[in-house]
């Protein structure tokens, strides 16, 4: 009997992981075709599903990291969780950032002009109304998400005003 093939997502975080995150909710049946794994049962989004059979006792790694030990036999496409991922000692490799790779830096950081007003005047943002921020921070933000968290958690302080330009 063929397994169903589906577009599910997940995503491997190191080469050496024995675990792949979902970013959906996996459903019993569904073909990873990236892992040539099929899903043992229901793995919520955010949660890991072993790649492999795993050993009771053996390590479980993700990031690359041993992240704890399996407490009972996991088998590959089952979710890994506390009910079968159990803590324990190991030496540890205390080797400092070994894959440190450079990253990318903007050529110019991106910097906050102030808000441009319809008559042309530019403002500080701390003289802009409620519906002035909340419009210069969708369209910072380019993500609705984004803009609420940020919303939520803008407060205004004196000590902030020196960070935005005024003209």
């Amino acid at each position: 009997m063929s397994q169903p093939r589906s577009h599910a997502r997940v995503i491997r975080l190191h080469a050496d992981d024995d675990v792949v995150i979902s970013l959906d909710q996996l459903v019993a049946g569904t073909h990873i075709e990236s892992e040539n794994v099929a899903v043992a049962g229901l793995i919520p989004p955010g949660h890991k599903m072993a790649t492999r059979a795993i050993e009771p006792g053996a390590a479980v790694r993700r990031y690359g990291q041993i992240i704890g030990f399996a407490s009972r036999p996991i088998r590959a496409g089952q979710h890994v969780h506390t009910h079968n991922l159990a803590m324990g000692d190991f030496t540890r490799d205390h080797a400092h950032a070994i894959d440190a790779r450079p990253t990318l830096h903007a050529a110019e950081p991106a910097t906050f002009e102030g808000i441009v007003r319809e008559d042309g005047r530019r403002i500080r943002w701390l003289e802009a109304d409620r519906d002035e921020r909340e419009i210069a921070l969708r369209a910072w933000s380019g993500c609705n998400q984004v803009f609420r968290l940020l919303l939520l958690s803008w407060r205004p302080f004196a000590a902030d005003r020196h960070h935005f330009a005024s003209s």
